[in-house]
């Protein structure tokens, strides 16, 4: 059985929400107050100021000391060559051909290339996926046990390395996706086997619980929407000791949610399952 999650009462949330309301009533009433009080004293210092300026008819002038033309790029370059900065071009940023285009580039402007990798990294979901990352390369988290699990977001999959870069194996995740992918981010249940991983996917809007060993989701709660327990794209998940859940959301979405561990229950609910006990929807 996997671990389930929720979030708080909607009563307690009313009632806290409540209290805060009141409380900041009364320190936007103070700080609207000040703000007033502080405008009317710099306009009145503004405008005597300057009326004490316009009758004793003194002129301001302000000066900047001369300075040479600055030279165009073109004459920089030719001055400081950097054609001892040997780089390396690995990857067209998903663009096929890109990679090569751009090391000619630098090669026709005297910077030494020393490789250039123009490897097919088009995704096509129902093919094998490229043997590069596709990007964005959007986390890579260790495990305990001496594993890297790297989100290849672009190709909507997570793929496992040793730590010293052997590939190990990967999953596909939701390979319909496309658009933004599907793996965002990726954290561990905080077991010493770490036996769960959850995984952030930003562009269907939910949380990902799967089993580390196999690799297969067991289950997904969250859907897109505002309110408590849903998502506007989802970017990083993070766990604490206690086994809690916590999620941020871009864009629009602009927030921090925790959702409470609550143990373990046989899946009832294998797709978006709600967060919420039935009696508080």
């Amino acid at each position: 059985m996997p671990p389930f999650f929720g979030q708080k009462s909607s009563r307690n949330l009313k009632k806290v929400g409540s209290n805060r309301l009141r409380d900041n009533s009364i320190k936007n009433i103070f700080l609207n107050s000040l703000i007033f009080i502080l405008t009317v004293f710099i306009g009145v210092f503004v405008y005597s100021f300057s009326t004490k300026q316009v009758h004793n008819r003194n002129s301001f002038e302000i000066s900047f000391p001369p300075t040479s033309d600055p030279p165009p790029l073109s004459t920089i370059y030719q001055n400081n060559p950097i054609n001892e900065s040997p780089i390396e071009v690995l990857n067209g940023c998903g663009i096929q051909g890109m990679a090569g285009k751009f090391s000619r580039f630098l090669r026709e402007h005297n910077i030494d290339v020393l490789n250039s990798d123009d490897a097919d990294v088009t995704y096509t979901p129902g093919e094998p996926g490229p043997q590069q990352f596709r990007g964005p390369v959007h986390c890579a988290e260790p495990s305990n046990d001496g594993l890297v699990y790297v989100c290849d977001r672009g190709a909507d999959r997570i793929q496992v390395f040793r730590t010293d870069g052997t590939y190990v194996r990967e999953v596909i995740i939701s390979p319909a996706t496309l658009a933004q992918g599907s793996t965002w981010d990726i954290d561990f249940s905080p077991d010493d086997d770490q036996e769960f991983m959850y995984l952030a996917d930003g562009q269907n809007f939910k949380i990902y619980i799967i089993d580390r060993e196999s690799l297969e989701v067991l289950y997904t709660f969250g859907d897109g929407g505002r309110q408590p327990g849903l998502f506007f794209a989802p970017h990083s998940i993070a766990t604490d000791s206690q086994g809690n859940i916590y999620t941020t959301e871009t864009y629009e979405g602009k927030r921090i949610q925790k959702f409470l561990y609550q143990g373990m229950q046989p899946v009832t609910v294998r797709d978006r399952a709600p967060t919420w006990p039935a009696d508080e929807l």
